[in-house]
């Protein structure tokens, strides 16, 4: 899944050099390059007039109109006690220790309630679990249901259903481009915590689709009429170009797509339906690993994530336009990967799949707060952040378009 490690340092990256940003990065310690001194022989003074011009020196010879010194911008250093949720001093609150949620300015002790609506198995959430499955299956703990165990690799498939490849991908920029984005509050306006980065995001993506190093394919299993399906399962396949650098026809399917346990993919959306044209997919959760090399693997876990779009079947595929992939991703799971990837910094010698990341990961962890723009409600639903809550989730939106392929087998071997 070398396509979506590569994917995650843009974003890594993109966090830190936000942070750079807003806490001050780019300042030039006070120098004023490329302006010329104006001397007293530039100025051009008016004839006399009752008005004191303030551009003329006075008599003591000093200028009145010289520009004050450039005064570096000062950075607020946070303050906060420990278990405390009141303001920092920087307009932001103070985080709660873990099993503690912040209840008008106070931290106060988690009631956990488990969570197993609609789950077979898996953790509930409280150090407990949902139930075990039986013999012959196991549980897929993100999505808490029990799954047939499969013989891999000999059990993935060996024929695919119809497929369109990702040939854009763009992080909306602001909020006119935010519009179509799925809304987690429920309250008519779409949401992306990644806005905020987009500058830094959508150059890299747009050079990835140009020379085709980041290959998503979305398979319609079964799906033969795109103008109106009731139900059908939609895939998420990660892969590369037959022909290198070209996002379109034929395509390999990378193994790792599938989970080892029942063969199934990593990616999938059941129940998603086609209604005159248009895609809809989810809400749903699903796991990405991401191996950074052979002895690192990082597991995101995206939940809620729906998709949308407006398809057009083709000859050799499935074309699509407007659409939108969303999904929420936690505050305590981005935490987790940047302590993962600090231990590794840590070592020595630095593992060269991170190493180029290493020196990001402190204005990232910094910076990362700026992502949670969404307070998770126990209920399971989003609210807008505020003082009394505060982030713990990021909202994530995708805009892309899909362009006709078809699955030509799996990547071959090196």
């Amino acid at each position: 899944m070398k396509e979506f490690a590569k994917l995650f340092g843009v974003m890594v990256l993109a966090v830190a050099l936000t942070g750079l940003v807003a806490c001050g990065g780019d300042n030039n310690e006070g120098t004023d390059e490329g302006n010329p001194d104006t001397t007293e022989q530039d100025v051009n003074y008016p004839e006399d007039t009752n008005t004191p011009d303030t551009n003329r020196p006075d008599e003591g010879g000093t200028d009145n109109n010289v520009p004050p010194e450039d005064v570096p911008e000062e950075v607020c250093t946070p303050v906060c006690a420990p278990n405390t949720c009141v303001d920092d001093g920087c307009g932001n609150l103070c985080a709660c220790d873990e099993n503690f949620t912040c209840n008008a300015g106070t931290c106060e002790p988690a009631v956990c309630e488990p969570k197993c609506d609609g789950k077979e198995c898996g953790d509930d959430g409280c150090e407990g679990t949902c139930g075990t499955c039986d013999d012959g299956f196991v549980c897929v703990e993100l999505t808490g249901a029990c799954e047939a165990e499969c013989n891999y690799p000999d059990d993935l498939p060996a024929t695919w259903g119809e497929t369109g490849v990702v040939n854009s991908l763009h992080v909306p920029a602001n909020a006119t481009e935010k519009e179509p984005c799925f809304d987690y509050t429920n309250d008519g306006v779409g949401d992306c915590g990644l806005t905020g980065l987009a500058g830094q995001v959508n150059g890299p993506l747009n050079d990835m689709m140009a020379d085709g190093s980041l290959a998503i394919v979305f398979e319609f299993d079964s799906v033969t009429d795109f103008a109106n399906t009731a139900s059908f399962t939609l895939k998420g396949l990660m892969g590369e170009p037959v022909v290198e650098g070209t996002l379109a026809g034929d395509m390999y399917v990378d193994p790792a797509s599938y989970l080892e346990e029942t063969c199934t993919p990593m990616i999938k959306f059941a129940d998603a339906s086609i209604t005159a044209g248009a895609l809809m997919a989810g809400p749903g959760n699903f796991t990405i690993s991401v191996p950074l090399d052979e002895n690192l693997l990082i597991t995101v876990h995206l939940i809620d994530a729906q998709i949308k779009g407006d398809l057009t079947a083709g000859e050799t595929g499935v074309a699509a336009a407007n659409g939108v992939l969303s999904g929420v991703v936690t505050k305590e799971e981005l935490t987790s990967i940047i302590d993962m990837l600090d231990a590794e910094c840590d070592k020595d010698p630095v593992p060269a799949s991170v190493e180029e990341i290493c020196s990001y990961l402190g204005v990232a962890r910094s910076a990362m707060a700026m992502l949670f723009d969404l307070h998770q409600v126990g209920d399971g639903t989003y609210i807008n952040k505020d003082a009394e809550n505060p982030g713990d989730a990021a909202s994530l939106c995708l805009q892309f378009t899909l362009a006709e392929s078809n699955v030509a087998g799996y990547v071959p071997a090196e």
